[in-house]
């Protein structure tokens, strides 16, 4: 995994549960595994969920935002998955 898009999903959650949070560590194992697996359509739209949904600081959003940039900057060149999707309308 691309170092940039690791250390986004470090950020990311720290940002929702703290730095020594115990449910930050299995939150960017889960979510980084996601995206190896090829599931970044559903991680992308479950974090977009979460920045829409969910009361959050705005150091929160700009974590979870900078996650969802960055992993469709590191996508595999799939043709399905090279378009530019509508949740890039806010700004990072």
């Amino acid at each position: 995994m691309e170092d940039q898009l690791r250390l986004s999903f470090s950020e990311a959650g720290t940002a929702l549960h703290g730095e020594k949070g115990k449910e930050r560590t299995p939150w960017v194992r889960n979510h980084a595994l996601a995206i190896l697996e090829v599931r970044v359509g559903r991680v992308i739209g479950g974090l977009t969920q979460i920045i829409t949904k969910q009361e959050l600081r705005s150091s929160q959003k700009k974590a979870l935002k900078k996650v969802i940039v960055t992993s469709h900057i590191n996508l595999p060149d799939f043709p399905t998955l090279n378009r530019t999707p509508h949740y890039f309308d806010f700004p990072v």
